[in-house]
């Protein structure tokens, strides 16, 4: 299995990728509009995507994790949101997610990033699973995070 950074090659299997998560998490498709989105991230590098591919010549895409660029004014350093993470269900339990993880962390040391940071449904027990196996913190005690909708 390979670690790579996303290409527009390979947008239609990303985009694919992509719709089935929203799916899976929210049960929203649209597949033009999720193929737009990708091409625009990756076209603007507005974040930078990693995907798990069985090897280099191959167009399957067993997993992702989308990071988006952050700073910390208090750090006077980068840092990284990773805003989304998903194996694909025929490819689970093979420890793609770890090995995207890894390279991750081994990406945002190389930027200079102070940390990762990300988010999950409460009800996500799968993920929090995942990310408490990672070494992921809960930041129970120092902030809270606040929205509005728009």
């Amino acid at each position: 299995m390979i670690i790579q950074q996303a290409a527009l090659h390979l947008l239609e299997e990303l985009a694919l990728l992509f719709d089935f998560y929203r799916k899976t998490l929210t049960g929203a498709t649209d597949l033009r509009a999720t193929t737009l989105f990708v091409e625009n991230l990756v076209k603007q590098k507005s974040s930078v995507i990693f995907i798990a591919q069985p090897d280099i010549t191959s167009s399957d895409i067993f997993g992702f994790a989308n990071l988006y660029p952050s700073f910390s004014t208090l750090a006077l350093q980068r840092l990284w949101i990773l805003n989304d993470l998903f194996v694909d269900e025929k490819a689970r339990g093979k420890g793609i997610a770890n090995v995207l993880f890894q390279h991750i962390v081994a990406f945002a040391a190389n930027s200079g990033a102070v940390r990762i940071e990300l988010k999950t449904e409460i009800n996500n027990h799968g993920a929090r699973e995942l990310y408490k196996s990672l070494n992921f913190e809960i930041d129970d005690q120092q902030h809270l995070y606040y929205r509005i909708p728009l």
